[in-house]
């Protein structure tokens, strides 16, 4: 049986969990990290783990969602920057997203593979209330626009999809030959523009 912790301990150890477990998924990827790294990096039984999380991928989501936080009010910093037309921001704040993501230490390995495993390993509610979360966050993108005057097509679910298909391409930025990446993704970052700005 894993020891009782007090509340203090608690809050130490899964700040712990949290700090070491985005090294070791920086380093090792979600699929390749075990629970007895996590564990062990926290200074806890593996059976220890089982109190703060259901499973690794648990941890990881906590991770990514802890990161979004910060993410997305980068881009609503990017969408609204003085100096340019809300388009330009609007775009801006796509090219802003892809940059955070990928040069975080955390996603710089993510893969198709990796969103597969956690598609399998989490409940299907888990993912479901994530991506909730995504569509909420587009709308907020969208309604800001619209407070700055933008006259915008205010169709959440479809923007919403074209913007998680943009992350789709992201994830797939090593199947392009060199140089390819760049273009492909000003044209899709192009097009969703269209789609928002000019296609009302």
């Amino acid at each position: 049986m894993p020891k009782a912790f007090s509340e203090r301990e608690k809050e130490i150890i899964k700040d712990r969990l949290i700090h070491k477990g985005s090294e070791i998924f920086a380093g090792f990827g979600v699929r390749k990290t075990t629970i007895d790294d996590l564990a062990a990096a926290a200074g806890i039984s593996k059976g220890a783990f089982y109190l703060f999380y259901e499973s690794k991928e648990d941890l990881y989501m906590e991770i990514l969602e802890l990161f979004e936080k910060t993410y997305r009010q980068n881009q609503l910093d990017a969408l609204l920057k003085p100096g340019r037309s809300l388009e330009q921001g609007f775009k801006e704040m796509l090219h802003q997203a892809f940059r955070d993501w990928k040069n975080h230490p955390l996603f710089i390995k993510f893969s198709k593979e990796d969103l597969d495993h956690l598609m399998l390993k989490l409940p299907a509610e888990r993912m479901a209330a994530h991506f909730d979360q995504d569509e909420d966050f587009t709308a907020e993108i969208l309604t800001q626009l619209k407070k700055a005057g933008a006259d915008i097509r205010m169709d959440v679910k479809a923007v919403a999809g074209l913007m998680k298909g943009l992350f789709f391409v992201s994830i797939h930025e090593h199947d392009f030959t060199a140089g390819d990446f760049d273009q492909t993704l000003d044209i899709f970052i192009n097009l969703v523009a269209d789609y928002v700005f000019k296609g009302k």
